[in-house]
């Protein structure tokens, strides 16, 4: 899905895995692209920048909320804490994964 903004060519390509609200799917986990959600964390964090220098304000707080609520920056901020946590890279065990799509699933 592609939309134009001004100037800027905005892409949402980021799909939430479906999860069986009975069982949760750790091998979702797994099936995250990550490249793709730090691209899309990363080109929000530049454009709120973008927005600040500008001294857009409304522009800024509008792209601050979206950045809060992109489940893309919550998978990505679950995993950080769990790397540290447990000292890993990789993916972390499964018990660990059931605790993060608790903890990213939206409420």
């Amino acid at each position: 899905m592609s939309r134009s903004v001004g100037k800027l060519e905005v892409t949402v390509a980021m799909q939430k895995p479906n999860l069986d609200s009975e069982q949760l799917n750790t091998e979702g986990w797994k099936d995250i692209n990550w490249q793709q959600a730090e691209r899309y964390v990363f080109k929000l964090q530049k454009r709120i920048y973008a927005a600040s220098r500008r001294g857009d304000v409304k522009q800024c707080r509008k792209l601050q909320k979206t950045l809060m609520r992109s489940w893309s920056n919550r998978v990505l901020a679950v995993r950080r804490v769990i790397q540290r946590i447990s000292g890993l890279q990789d993916a972390p065990t499964s018990l660990t994964l059931r605790y993060q799509w608790r903890v990213s699933s939206p409420h």
